[in-house]
């Protein structure tokens, strides 16, 4: 990440309406399963805390992460996508 000329970072843009309508679906779908945060950060290489941050949509997926949770809750990557996308979150 390139830094201002202050040497500064600037800070993680908060993540768009397609991540958060994506995450608001997986978090639905945590929260009807008996998964757990620590499993599906396991299963997606994250700390309990950071899945939580996934899930509530405050950081972004990656293909990878979003893969990995999708198998743990039985879902589709392509689908949840696709829901996200026509229901406009």
């Amino acid at each position: 990440m390139d830094s201002d000329r202050f040497g500064a970072v600037p800070s993680q843009p908060r993540p768009g309406r397609l991540t958060r309508g994506v995450a608001r679906i997986l978090y639905e779908e945590y929260r009807a399963n008996s998964v757990t945060q620590t499993a599906l950060g396991d299963a997606a290489g994250v700390s309990q805390s950071q899945m939580s941050k996934l899930l509530r949509g405050d950081r972004t997926l990656n293909l990878d992460q979003l893969e990995a949770v999708c198998f743990m809750l039985g879902l589709s990557p392509g689908e949840v996508i696709t829901a996200a996308e026509v229901s406009g979150f």
